[in-house]
């Protein structure tokens, strides 16, 4: 019988009645829930991973974004696949990897035990799945509060998102791509690991998490309108205009005209200068039989 861990964020909403479907449907499939844990302290996650390590063969985690990105570093460490259970608000990762946002549908994924390998974007040291901005997106990280998440759910992007338009601070910006040097004046940068940040809008419509590169764009200052306009691209991933540029590359350095912060998966966790690079296929994750990959 197959042995697994289940953490949980205690303050993602779930149901009580769900979570225990959930484990009574594992158990049929031979998957024990060896513990289950419930916290909200990052360090504890970690610990409790690596005090479980040899005694599990998976890792269940039950969160929003900025819970997988926490346990991220542990969990690579650990080389043990990973089962996503989507409980937050925006759900990127699991939107990326086509994982269902219902936990009955999300366990029944885990129970069927297809695994993929996915890529792990690192900047300074700190690893991370989906997005990495720096300009609008990280400062709509440090302005967006928990309360907003509960009231708006992914609308609360939106909404933060339209005060800090008005504002407009654009900056400067020296990048380079694998060796390739480009200097601009803009308002955001976002750079992908994955495919979807902010409750579904798409970084690049070519990014996949398994393909060892990174995917960006820049955006140029314009206005509020012009860009709120664009905004039904952007979901897309492929709102081309003069005033956003697409790169790519494996390593990607930033430097900016004064220090900015740099927000990863909906945290801030550093600042400029920057470099970002691509652990290709640094984690095993359970994932639909539709997405998975030979």
């Amino acid at each position: 019988m197959a042995e697994a861990a289940l953490i949980i964020n205690k303050k993602s909403r779930h149901s009580e009645d769900d979570l225990a479907a959930g484990i009574e449907l594992l158990r049929k499939r031979n998957i024990h829930i060896l513990k289950v844990i419930k916290t909200t302290d990052p360090r504890e996650m970690a610990e409790i991973i690596e005090r479980f390590t040899d005694s599990i063969d998976r890792i269940i985690l039950g969160g929003g974004d900025g819970t997988m990105n926490h346990a991220a570093g542990m969990i690579v460490r650990s080389g043990l696949p990973l089962g996503i259970l989507p409980l937050g608000t925006a759900n990127d990762l699991a939107r990326t990897l086509g994982i269902p946002l219902s936990m009955e549908a999300a366990f029944q994924v885990i129970a069927e035990g297809k695994v993929r390998r996915i890529d792990i974007g690192r900047v300074n040291g700190r690893l991370f799945f989906n997005v990495a901005h720096i300009g609008l997106g990280a400062e709509v990280t440090h302005r967006i509060s928990r309360e907003d998440k509960n009231r708006w759910g992914a609308l609360a992007y939106i909404r933060v998102l339209l005060t800090i338009l008005k504002e407009n601070r654009s900056f400067r910006v020296h990048l380079e791509l694998d060796g390739r040097s480009r200097n601009f004046r803009v308002i955001e940068i976002a750079i992908g690991n994955g495919r979807h940040y902010a409750g579904g809008l798409t970084v690049s419509e070519e990014a996949e998490i398994e393909d060892g590169e990174l995917h960006l764009y820049v955006v140029k200052p314009r206005s509020p309108w012009r860009m709120l306009l664009a905004l039904p691209a952007f979901r897309k991933g492929k709102a081309e205009r003069e005033w956003i540029r697409y790169l790519d590359g494996k390593r990607i350095f930033v430097r900016t005209h004064r220090s900015l912060p740099v927000s990863v998966d909906g945290e801030l966790v550093t600042r400029t200068p920057a470099l970002f690079e691509v652990l290709a296929g640094a984690l095993p994750v359970f994932v639909p039989e539709t997405t998975a990959k030979d």
